[in-house]
Order: structure tokens, then sequence, then C-alpha cells
């Protein structure tokens, strides 16, 4: 990533773009972050800015700047599943944003910020194409993509619907609302086979998601395997079962017996008296050993 610094030309920039935003109608908030400016939103639409002073070029070549700012970028897309953009006040001698489009980048020339006020007709009229910069602007919002798709698909488009959708999709650590829209897609598609692999994919993100697991099992239902249905559905109930809350057991069997020292109240061993001269890792043992007999006690 690129430090930003607090000199004269880059407070100028932060000021011309800050205003440009609030002239276009998007809601602002300042950040003190060396690594952006502005976080800025617009009808759900979201991204951070990062206003860098042409006095990098001295000490960064234009590679360097096109890889940071790439770095940059996936890492706001993985962690916060939103753009990163950087403006620079001055063109960058030898960058395209083409070339930077390649690499996954966002950089702008303060003077092409309109580029990204278009985002707007996005919730209007929708276009037949995009344009590169206008593709990667958008496909690291997970509810603007949704919205996109949704329309396609109630003008019958099913194709652009499931393709916004995959955007949204691919490269996520986490399960989102795409993954369900496109499963109910393939489903009014009959597309049985592409529905499983989006219900797999889910569960191999995570394996304890129950609403996934039902589907797993409807889906065996409607290929006729009872089987495997029952496989999956015991899969399901599984996971919903919540793990005992240890620190209640203790305090029940406490309240129950207050006085008794003959009575087999269970106390966490670390506590026990006997337990005071034990190493670190003999007391992790014994702590473990306590907390699996309390669970199998408990599935009993």
């Amino acid at each position: 990533m690129i430090p930003l610094s607090d000199g004269p030309s880059r407070l100028a920039l932060l000021k011309k773009t800050t205003a440009f935003f609030v002239s276009s109608a998007w809601t602002m908030k300042r950040h003190s972050n060396e690594t952006f400016d502005l976080e800025i939103t617009h009808r759900g639409f979201r991204c951070f800015v990062a206003c860098i002073d042409a006095k990098v070029l001295n000490y960064i070549s234009s590679s360097e700047i096109i890889e940071r700012q790439r770095n940059s970028f996936h890492q706001f897309k993985i962690k916060l599943g939103a753009t990163h953009i950087a403006v620079f006040n001055l063109p960058i001698p030898g960058v395209s944003f083409e070339k930077a489009a390649e690499s996954g980048a966002l950089i702008f020339h303060v003077d092409e910020l309109n580029e990204i006020a278009k985002a707007d007709r996005f919730f209007e009229i929708l276009p037949a194409t995009f344009t590169t910069r206008e593709e990667l602007l958008l496909q690291g919002n997970v509810d603007l993509c949704v919205s996109i798709a949704d329309r396609y698909r109630k003008q019958g488009d099913t194709q652009n619907a499931v393709n916004w959708l995959k955007k949204t999709i691919v490269d996520k650590p986490a399960i989102s609302i795409a993954n369900r829209k496109l499963y109910q897609l393939y489903m009014e598609m009959g597309n049985f086979d592409l529905a499983e692999d989006i219900a797999l994919k889910a569960l191999v993100k995570n394996p304890k998601h129950t609403e996934y697991l039902g589907i797993m099992k409807k889906l065996s239902e409607l290929k006729g395997d009872i089987r495997e249905a029952s496989e999956w559905e015991k899969r399901r109930l599984d996971a919903s079962m919540k793990a005992p809350d240890f620190d209640s057991i203790i305090k029940r069997q406490k309240s129950q017996f207050p006085n008794s020292s003959k009575s087999k109240i269970m106390e966490v061993p670390t506590l026990l008296p006997h337990a005071a001269n034990k190493t670190d890792k003999s007391r992790r043992l014994s702590l473990l050993n306590f907390t699996l007999k309390t669970f199998m006690d408990w599935r009993k």
C-alpha cells in the first residue's frame, strides 16, 4: 500500500475530491487512516477513497504504484466487501487505466471522478454494456450486484442475472445473500446440478450452515435418494445442536448441593486444590479431560 502524506497538495486534492462527492449527493465519512481518506456511500454503493500526493512519484515507480494499489484493492474487497480507489492529483506517467484495471487496481486522476458518479445510473436504467472501469467498481459490492441481477431476472434475462450474482461469490470467504439468490435462480431454471454445486460450495465455506444442509436434503429427495437425504438431515440436526454451557452446568450443580461434601459436583480441574502444583501443561490436559467428560455426559 502507498502511505498517505499530509502535504499541502494532498490536502488540496482531498478537499477537491470531497467537494466532488458531496456535490454528487454521496454520503461522506472522513477517516484518519494510513491507507484511505474517505468512506463514501450512495444508495448502497460503498467504497473507500485514498487521495495520494503526486510526490510519491519521486520515490515509487509506476509498476510499484499499480502493485500496491492492486494489493490494497483486494484486501478491501476481501475484508470489507467494498472497493478501494486511489485518486491522484496528477496523471501518472506510463500508467493507463487499462493497464491498472488488468491488475485489479482502481487508479483515477481527480478529473476522472465523474466515472464513479455514473454508478448512480445503475439504480435507474440498466445499460446494455459496462466499461472495464464500471465493472471493477461494481463487482466488489454484493448488494448492488444482487439488485442488478434481480432486475435482469425480472426482465427475463436469466443469463445476465446469473453472471452478476457470480461476480459477488467468486473468491469471497463468506456466504452472502448472493449465494441464496443464485441457488434460487438455478432452481427456477430447473438446473438442479448447478443448484447443488452452489450449496456444496457454501458448505465448504461453512460445513455447519443449517440452511444449506437442509437444501442438500431437499435436493437429494428431488433426486429420489432417500438414504442420502436422511444423511443430510442427520448432519443438519447435529449442526443445530447447541454446545453445552459448562458454567451453567456447574452453577446448577452447586445450587442443588450447596453444603454436601459427598456430592458429585463437577469442578473445573484447575480450581481443585490438588491441581494447584501441577504444571500449566498438566492443568490444560486436566481441563480438557473434564470438558470431554462433561460433553459426553451432556450427549447422553
